[in-house]
C-alpha cells in the first residue's frame, strides 16, 4: 500500500476525467482521479442527468448491477404504513437548498419552532435545525467560521511525536523503543510524500510551459485562450506551414504524455500539488487552533461547532445524500434509493483527514438524535484514538443503530489492516468486532469480470458487500449532477437499502435488518472477477464476506415475506 492516503490520493490530482470503459473493459479510474476523501472526481463532472444513465437504481433485467429498486418499488406490495427512517450522513457539507433534496432533510423540530440562538431541545447544541458541524466555530462577531483544510493524519502524528520527543529531551528522556519506531516511520512517510509532491508540482508546471510555448506557435490563428486550450482544440486545428504542424504534433504530445486533455485540467492538478504541500504536508497548517480552538485529544466535551453544515466544499456530501434520498418520480433529476429516508447532516471531514474526535461526536450526535443508519463515507491510514471509536461505535450498537462504512479506493487488501475507522476492535480484544458494522466495497455496472470496480479495497474478513460505486450520477451543489466513483457512493447505496426494508418494519432490530440486507444479496460466487489492483482472476467471496452485490428487491421480497 502507498506510504499515506495523500501520496495516493492527490500524487497526482484530485481532479481528472475518469476513464471510460466498454462493457467487455475493467473500468480503470487511476490514483490521479481520487480527491481527498478517496472519491473518484472529474473536473467536467457537471452533467445533464436527463442524458446520463441512472443505473445505480436499476438490476440485472435492465442488464446492469444496480440495487434494483426502481423493480421492487413498482412491483412489490409495500407496507402503506411503512415509516421514515433518519439516516445520519457524516461528511464533508450539505447544499440543504439543492431541489431534488427538498423534503428529505431531517428537521429538529424542536430548533426550528424555538428561539433562534437558544438551545431549545437541550441537547447542548444551539439551533441545530439540520444537524450539526464539528469542523467549525465563531468569529468574535458571533458568525460561522469553518475548517476546510486539513493536514493528513501521519502529518499530524509526526508533530504530536516531535513534541513529546522535545519535551522528553529536555527532562533527560527519550522516546520509547516503539515511539521511536513510529516516530521514523511517519518521518519517512511524510517527507515522502511531500518530496513527491514536489517533484510532480515541478513536472506539471514544466508540462504547462511546454504548451504554452507550443501554443505560442499557432495562437495567432487558432483564437482559443490558452487557458481554455483542450486536445480537441488542437486535434481540429488545420495547421499550415511546418512551424505550425511541428506545434501541433508536440501539443498534441504533451497533452497525452501528461493524460490531462486539457490546460485546465493541468492548472487545477497543479493546484491540487500546491494545497497538499501547504496543508495536508505542511506540519505547521493548523487550523483547528484557530477556528475551534479546542483539544482534539480530549473527548470529555462534545459541544462545539456551529450550525452551518454547508461548508466551503459541499460536493461530497450532497452526492451522498442524493444517492440515498433524492426525490423520486419528481420529473427532475435524479432518482435516489429510499422514498423513507431522511438525511441528517453531519459535518465533520475535512479536505484532509478527519480527526477521531470529530468521528466520536458525529456518531453521538447521530445515535441521540434519532438516526437509525449512519453512513460514513470517509476513511484514512492512521487512527490514533482507536480506543474511543471502538467505544462510540459500541454505543451505537448499544442503541440500535447500523454503521455503513466506505471500503477505500486505493485496491487495498483491508485484511492487511490500514484503512481506519474499522470494525474490529483494539487491544486486547483483538478477535472482536462491532456487529452492526457493514463495510462496502465498490462493483460496476457490469456483470463480466470487470464487476468489482478496480479501484475498490476489498477484503474476504473486512468487507462485507459490495454495491454500486462507479460513475454515479447524484445531486451536487447549486442545482447541478455530478459523476462521480469510489466507495464512498457504494456506501450511500446500502444505507439506502437498509432504510427501504427497515420502513416496511420498523419493528425489527437492527441486526435482523442488517442480516436481511447482507444474506440477500445478488451472489455472484459464480462469476471471476478480477482482483483490483492486481489482475488476478477471482471469486467474489474472495474479496468480500458474502460474495455479493446488494440487491434492494431480494432484501424487500425476505422482509415482506416475515
Amino acid at each position: 500500500m502507498f506510504s499515506s492516503k495523500f501520496k495516493l490520493a492527490l500524487m497526482l490530482i484530485a481532479t481528472i476525467l475518469i476513464s471510460a470503459c466498454s462493457k467487455d473493459e475493467s473500468p480503470k479510474p487511476k490514483p490521479s482521479d481520487l480527491d481527498s476523501h478517496g472519491t473518484m472526481q472529474p473536473l467536467d463532472n457537471e452533467t445533464d442527468p436527463n442524458k446520463t444513465e441512472n443505473w445505480f437504481t436499476k438490476g440485472p433485467k435492465d442488464n446492469v448491477e444496480g440495487v434494483d429498486i426502481d423493480r421492487a418499488l413498482k412491483n412489490l406490495r409495500l407496507n402503506p404504513e411503512a415509516k421514515e427512517i433518519i439516516v445520519a450522513v457524516i461528511d464533508s457539507g450539505f447544499d440543504l437548498n439543492h431541489p431534488d433534496l427538498q423534503g428529505r432533510m431531517w428537521v429538529n423540530q424542536a430548533e426550528a419552532n424555538g428561539l433562534p440562538g437558544v438551545d431549545d431541545d437541550l441537547n447542548g447544541y444551539i439551533d441545530d435545525v439540520n444537524g450539526w458541524n464539528f469542523l467549525g466555530g465563531l468569529d468574535a462577531q458571533g458568525h460561522p467560521v469553518n475548517v476546510n483544510q486539513e493536514r493528513s493524519e501521519s502529518t499530524r502524528e509526526l508533530v504530536r511525536l516531535k513534541r513529546l520527543r522535545a519535551s522528553l529531551i529536555n527532562s533527560g528522556e527519550m522516546l520509547s523503543d516503539a515511539e521511536q519506531a513510529y516516530y521514523d516511520k511517519l518521518d519517512n512517510e511524510v517527507t515522502g510524500d511531500r518530496n513527491v509532491m514536489r517533484i510532480q508540482l515541478k513536472y506539471t508546471q514544466d508540462a504547462i510551459d511546454r504548451l504554452f510555448e507550443y501554443y505560442k506557435k499557432i495562437e495567432s490563428r487558432i483564437h482559443i485562450p490558452f487557458e481554455k486550450l483542450t486536445i480537441e482544440d488542437v486535434e481540429t486545428f488545420k495547421a499550415e506551414g511546418e512551424t505550425e504542424t511541428q506545434a501541433k504534433e508536440d501539443l498534441i504530445i504533451e497533452f497525452n504524455g501528461s493524460f490531462a486533455k486539457s490546460v485546465q485540467r493541468m492548472q487545477i492538478r497543479l493546484n491540487t500539488f500546491k494545497v497538499a504541500i501547504d496543508t495536508a504536508l505542511n506540519e505547521s497548517f493548523d487550523p483547528r487552533a484557530q477556528i475551534i480552538k479546542d483539544d482534539p485529544n480530549n473527548f470529555e466535551n462534545g459541544h462545539y461547532g456551529n450550525n452551518d453544515v454547508t461548508g466551503a466544499e459541499a460536493l461530497h456530501g450532497t452526492h451522498v445524500a442524493g444517492i440515498i434520498a433524492a426525490l423520486r418520480d419528481n420529473g427532475q433529476g435524479i432518482n435516489g434509493i429510499s422514498p423513507y429516508a431522511k438525511i441528517m447532516p453531519i459535518r465533520a471531514i475535512p479536505s484532509g483527514d478527519e480527526y477521531d474526535k470529530d468521528i466520536y461526536f458525529a456518531v453521538k450526535y447521530a445515535v441521540d438524535n434519532g438516526a437509525k443508519i449512519i453512513n460514513m463515507s470517509f476513511g484514512k491510514k492512521y487512527s490514533p484514538h482507536k480506543p474511543k471509536l471502538d467505544e462510540i461505535f459500541q454505543y451505537a450498537a448499544q442503541h440500535g443503530v447500523i454503521l455503513v462504512h466506505a471500503a477505500g479506493n486505493f485496491a487495498h487488501d483491508n485484511d492487511l489492516g490500514g484503512h481506519f475507522p474499522d470494525r474490529f476492535l483494539a487491544s486486547p480484544n483483538h478477535d472482536s468486532e462491532i456487529h452492526n458494522w457493514i463495510e462496502v466495497g465498490a462493483n460496476s455496472k457490469y456483470n463480466s469480470s470487470a464487476l468489482v470496480a478496480n479501484f475498490s479495497n476489498y477484503g474476504k474478513k473486512s468487507v462485507d458487500i459490495f454495491a454500486p460505486g462507479f460513475e454515479i450520477v447524484s445531486t451536487s451543489p447549486g442545482n447541478t449532477y455530478s459523476i462521480l466513483s469510489g466507495t464512498s457512493m457504494a456506501a450511500p447505496m446500502v444505507s439506502g437499502v437498509l432504510s427501504v426494508v427497515w420502513a416496511q418494519n420498523p419493528n425489527l432490530s437492527a441486526e435482523q435488518v442488517r442480516q436481511i440486507v447482507l444474506r440477500n444479496g445478488r451472489n455472484k460466487n459464480s462469476l471471476l472477477v478480477m482482483k483490483p489492483g492486481i489482475g488476478d482472476s477471482v471469486n467474489l467471496n474472495q474479496l468480500c464476506r458474502t460474495g455479493s452485490v446488494v440487491d434492494n428487491y431480494k432484501a424487500l421480497e425476505k422482509v415482506l415475506d416475515r
